[in-house]
This record gives structure tokens, sequence and C-alpha cells, in this order.
């Protein structure tokens, strides 16, 4: 079962309000690292106002029988667009993410060259996150004052890219650096799903090469696999080295799953066995009724 918190107002099953929603979240489009990604929640519920900008925190929970389980946090998103048909609202919302995409202009009581993690504290700051336990950053990684009209989101991104993740926000809300190596809850679906297609394991890592504009790279490894490459203005050949050292030889496998009983505390980043395959959870499409698409997107090849 599903519930929302809208502006501090429940709207659980027992107000019967809800008519559909689903929520889309991902990694990456495609496979990499460097990226930012923002959660998309549509939702269709009876309610006498949505406010503007209103703010939706979503939870579910199992149920069997008269048994139930506490609520869990699947979300805050905030209103982007709204429209009610008397008393039904069609609402779109983003997550805090969503707020990234403006020039980052820093206060001027800030110094530079800026740590990293100092950066990416100010990021918090701004966003109105806070950062999840889980993110580890290198304090010996630096930024320099903001060039090109970055906004925050193009840094998140550098920095994301320097230590080889990407970036979302969590269910319970917190900004978090997602290693693309996985590194979180293993999940053994096994076969209770509806659909199930292998597209294929990717040749392993042997490159990888930052960017640092669009006529300079650093790059480290050899030609024997796959380069992985993204942009990052800030690096360093001790970046690059370390990235290649930590991700040469993982093989990324493509698959995607339909109507999956997983977990419903299950998040972008966890290992899952699918069927015979084995990868990790890099995107989910919620419907909103307990079985999630997931995948690791990617075209057979």
């Amino acid at each position: 079962e599903y519930a929302f918190d809208i502006n501090g107002i429940m709207y659980d099953p027992d107000t019967d309000a809800e008519v559909s929603h689903s929520v889309g979240h991902s990694l990456f489009e495609e496979f990499g690292i460097g990226n930012v990604t923002t959660a998309k929640l549509t939702l269709k519920i009876y309610a006498d106002d949505i406010p503007r900008g209103a703010t939706i925190k979503r939870y579910v929970r199992l149920v069997n029988g008269d048994t139930v389980s506490e609520w869990l946090p699947k979300g805050t998103f905030y209103t982007s667009r709204r429209a009610a048909d008397e008393d039904l609202w069609s609402v779109d919302a983003y997550d805090a993410l969503r707020k990234a995409e403006v020039e980052w202009v820093p206060d001027q009581n800030l110094s530079f060259p800026m740590t990293m993690p100092d950066a990416v504290a100010e990021f918090c700051r701004i966003l109105g996150v806070e950062l999840d336990e889980r993110t580890e950053l290198n304090s010996s990684y630096t930024i320099d004052y903001p060039a090109n009209s970055y906004t925050i989101r193009n840094e998140l991104g550098f920095i994301a890219a320097a230590h080889g993740g990407n970036w979302i926000v969590t269910d319970e809300g917190r900004l978090r650096l997602v290693p693309l190596l996985p590194t979180g809850t293993a999940h053994k679906v096994g076969l209770d799903l509806v659909g199930l297609n292998d597209n294929g394991t990717r040749p392993p890592i042997s490159r990888v090469t930052l960017w640092v504009d669009d006529d300079a790279c650093l790059t480290s490894g050899d030609n024997t696999g796959r380069e992985l490459a993204a942009d990052c203005p800030h690096a360093t050949q001790a970046m690059v080295d370390a990235l290649a050292n930590s991700l040469t030889g993982f093989r990324y496998l493509a698959y995607n799953s339909k109507a999956v009983a997983i977990d419903p505390a299950a998040e972008l980043g966890d290992s899952v066995i699918v069927g015979d395959l084995s990868s990790f959870v890099a995107a989910i499409s919620d419907k909103g009724n307990g079985y999630p698409d997931i995948s690791a997107p990617g075209e057979q090849e």
C-alpha cells in the first residue's frame, strides 16, 4: 500500500484518495559515471487543494491480512505542474535535484580551490538536503572557481565522475553518490516476475578517460576492452589512475525485467539476482502496484 503526505496532509488507503501514480528513477540513461539524475512522480489524487510548489512525501508498506509493516519513505518530491478537474488533481513533481538546474555563483566568503567534500556540503545547503552517510568523497580532490556558467548539476556531475559514481536523491530525501561498482543490499528475485530480457554483458573496462575540456583529456589503461569516459575539468592524473585501478575489469550486464516482486526497500545501486542474471538495479519504474520494472539500461549489442 502507498500513502502520500502533501504539505502535511496525509492521504493513506483509508482516505481512498489516490487514483494512480508512478515514479521513475535511474542512475543513468546510458552506462557511465558523472550523471546527476532526478526522480519524477506523476500522481492523480482526489484532494481539496494542492498548493503551488507543494511538497509531496511518498510512503509504502507491506500488508498481509490484518498485519501491516511500518511506512517506509519512498521519495520526497516538489510539485512542478498541477491541474484540477473539480477535486481530481493531476500532478507532476520532481525530487530535490531538479533545483540543481541553476548556475552556481559562489558566495563571496568561499575560497578556492575548494575541496570536493566542502563543495558538496555547500550544494546540500543550497538544495536543502542532507548528505547520505554512505557517500564517500576524497578530501584531497579539489574544484576551481566555476567557469563557463556551470550549474550546480554540472559541478555535481564532475565530482561524481572523479569518484566513479552517479548522484541521486535517496528515498529518505538525502543526496547520495552511488558508486558504479555495486555495494548495496543484494536482492534475490529468482523468477518471481513477468518478463526478463538479457541485453548482454559488455566487454570489461580497460581504460578510464576524463575530459578536462573539449580538446584535452587525461587517461589511464589500455585498449584491450571498453573505455569509460566522462567530463571533469577538475581531473588530475592521480584521479584517473585511481579510477582505472578500481574499475578495470568490471563488466556491465544490461537487462530489463518487468513486474518484479522485489523488496519495496530496494534502492538504486543495490545488487540483484533476476532469474539467472546477476547485475544491479540501475533504473526503477514503479507504477504503484507493488511490482516495479527494474533494469540496467542498455540495448543488445
